[in-house]
């Protein structure tokens, strides 16, 4: 399984009733309510736990964890040892 498919399982199963049917992937999770600062942080614990990573303070701020997209370049900087 890739990023792709894993964190999209992950929003899915924890924010979307168990489908992403009727959700598009570049839509906003916080403007489209989907995602709320407490699930926020569950996010960014699944992908910490899950992916190895730490992100610093400055870092957590919901315009880069805003869609699956946003996620999944910042794992790839983390991942390539790139800072934003």
């Amino acid at each position: 399984m890739n990023y792709r498919e894993e964190i999209s399982q992950f929003v899915a199963e924890n924010f979307l009733l168990g489908s992403l049917e009727n959700f598009n992937q570049a839509d906003s999770y916080f403007v489209s309510g989907k995602i709320k600062f407490d699930g926020f942080l569950e996010l960014i614990s699944f992908l910490e736990e899950r992916f190895g990573l730490f992100f610093r303070d400055d870092e957590l701020i919901p315009e880069n964890f805003d869609n699956l997209d946003k996620i999944i370049n910042n794992l790839k900087l983390k991942t390539s040892g790139e800072t934003n």
